[in-house]
């Protein structure tokens, strides 16, 4: 099978956009409230607990770094 370059997997960001990516949108909220109870749950330990909160802090970091470059 040829490998066809203009049938490329799409993007999450064009996920997102497609169809309103109602199940997408759904779908990460999902994801960060897994890793904001992880995070927190007196249940794991402090490795565990880190690993999630690095998780968040990385995808915050990033978001405000996306969002800041939308602005004019």
């Amino acid at each position: 099978m040829k490998h066809d370059p203009k049938k490329r997997s799409k993007s999450l960001l064009e996920q997102v956009l497609d169809d309103d990516g109602n199940e997408i949108v759904e779908e990460l909220i999902s994801q960060i409230t897994k890793w904001r109870i992880e995070a927190s749950s007196n249940y794991n330990d402090g490795w565990t607990r880190q690993h999630y909160q690095e998780k968040l802090d990385k995808l915050k970091s990033s978001m405000d770094k996306a969002y800041s470059q939308l602005l004019p």
